[in-house]
């Protein structure tokens, strides 16, 4: 088993910048040095990573398979909020909006527009205090 640290990817697609040239730079220089040792199988040990799978895919080649943890946690995610009664009930063309939050009120704007861009649904992001 080999392991990569990754610096520099979560930033990037909490900026939005997951199809820039610098993600790509990176990914390839966190992959190159795998692929040079024979690696087949990547597995992806960040959820923001989800939102690079394509661009790392394209980086590792046909030939490499990539796992992804992040559906089955969103499931496990599911089961918990479903068994403590936290989940939406009506359809989700009907259901609540999406609310993030964020602490920091000066980053509701570009919290917002990375909410939408990554989860591509309309979202509301509120400023909260923590106490």
């Amino acid at each position: 088993m080999l392991t990569q640290t990754c610096p520099g990817l979560v930033e990037l697609v909490e900026k939005g910048e997951r199809d820039s040239a610098r993600a790509s730079a990176l990914l390839l220089r966190y992959v190159q040095p795998l692929l040079e040792r024979g690696v087949d199988t990547l597995v992806l040990s960040c959820t923001h990573y989800s939102f690079l799978k394509k661009q790392l895919q394209h980086v590792a080649g046909p030939g490499v398979t990539i796992i992804d943890p992040a559906p089955a946690i969103a499931e496990q995610v599911i089961r918990v909020l479903s068994a403590n009664g936290l989940t939406r009930s009506a359809p989700a063309e009907t259901a609540a909006p999406i609310v993030v939050c964020t602490t920091d009120r000066s980053l509701k704007a570009r919290v917002s527009a990375q909410a939408q861009a990554l989860l591509d649904e309309p979202v509301q992001v509120r400023a909260v205090k923590l106490t």
